[in-house]
């Protein structure tokens, strides 16, 4: 944390998970700054039980982003900055977290600041894994 705000390192591979638990089908969206670096943003999620990753950014320092993933049952569906840039039958990635099924954040040798993280569900039922306050 830096003045409130969730800023990631610039590792090779630097994660965030996050402890709630997806339904079948949602939406996740990140705002972010990515502040150095030419590598990558990240949003890690599951798709019918499986982790995918999808690189959402990529070496464009200094301005707000926003980034929207729609999962689907049949398909996965990625916004960039209001642009559709992806839509695809999903496939499996390979950045696993600690606990499959959970969402994550990613970077890669991209210090980015994170200023909104937002998911919601379409269908199904998600669920927080600790309670609201801890």
């Amino acid at each position: 944390m830096e003045n409130g705000r969730l800023v990631s390192d610039g590792g090779r591979a630097s994660r965030l998970q996050l402890p709630y638990v997806l339904p079948e089908e949602y939406s996740f969206t990140l705002e972010f700054i990515q502040r150095s670096g030419s590598d990558g943003v990240h949003q890690m999620l599951c798709h019918g039980g499986s982790p995918l990753v999808c690189r959402v950014a990529k070496g464009e320092s200094g301005r707000v982003r926003t980034s929207t993933v729609e999962v689907r049952k049949d398909r996965v569906t990625v916004h960039v900055d209001n642009q559709k840039v992806l839509d695809w039958k999903a496939d499996i990635g390979d950045w696993r977290l600690r606990q499959e099924g959970l969402p994550g954040l990613g970077t890669s040798g991209s210090p980015t600041e994170f200023r909104k993280i937002r998911l919601f569900q379409v269908a199904g039922k998600g669920r927080p894994l600790r309670p609201r306050g801890n």
